[in-house]
């Protein structure tokens, strides 16, 4: 089975990927994460246009290299849990050829969308992301604003699940999105506590 949460930056998809493949017992990769090992952290700030450009191309190879260990995992039967943006009609496509190779393995998405982002709330956000060191490229109002233009529904079934701003606490979201994943297995949809403790 893969997973995956999408949304544009700022979104929790990072954050309630790695709560939900915590409690699914299931291997987790974040496309930040992914990026800084393959090609490098991203440019703090692209402005110029060749600085925007560098970011595009390097993200789409980092899709290509997430898509080469998605068909591992499908190859080896292992379930796979990622989170990335797939703000780009390409990005699915390139999925979408691995998933053709693997007709019997199970697709679960979940657009993380954050509600009442005004631009007050993006800048707390941001700020705290860049408090903790998060690896990004989208670190301004303007940058998500982009990146949030340019967003459009998956283009696959999909569960959309209201996270920050949405009045939704971390535990529903992560209940909604273990429901619909489970569901998807056949398995017990009972709601699970988030906690400090593992499970």
């Amino acid at each position: 089975m893969l997973v995956i949460v999408c949304g544009w930056a700022g979104a929790g998809k990072t954050t309630l990927a790695r709560l939900v493949s915590r409690r699914l017992a299931v291997h987790y990769i974040d496309m930040d994460d992914l990026r800084e090992v393959a090609t490098g952290r991203p440019i703090a700030r692209p402005a110029t246009p060749a600085e925007m450009e560098e970011e595009a191309v390097a993200m789409l190879a980092n899709y290509g290299f997430m898509a080469a260990i998605v068909n591992w995992h499908l190859e080896n039967g292992r379930s796979l849990m990622l989170s990335a943006t797939f703000s780009k009609a390409a990005y699915w496509d390139i999925f979408r050829a691995v998933l053709a190779r693997h007709p019997g393995a199970s697709l679960r998405v979940v657009r993380c969308l954050p509600d009442n982002d005004h631009a007050d709330a993006v800048a707390a956000v941001l700020a705290e992301r860049e408090r903790e060191g998060y690896n990004s490229s989208v670190n301004t109002v303007a940058r998500y604003e982009e990146v949030k233009s340019r967003f459009r529904e998956p283009p696959v079934p999909h569960l959309t699940v209201r996270t920050w701003g949405s009045g939704a606490s971390v535990d529903d979201c992560v209940n909604s999105v273990l429901a619909y994943v489970l569901e998807c297995r056949g398995e017990d949809t009972r709601p699970m506590r988030v906690g400090r403790s593992s499970p």
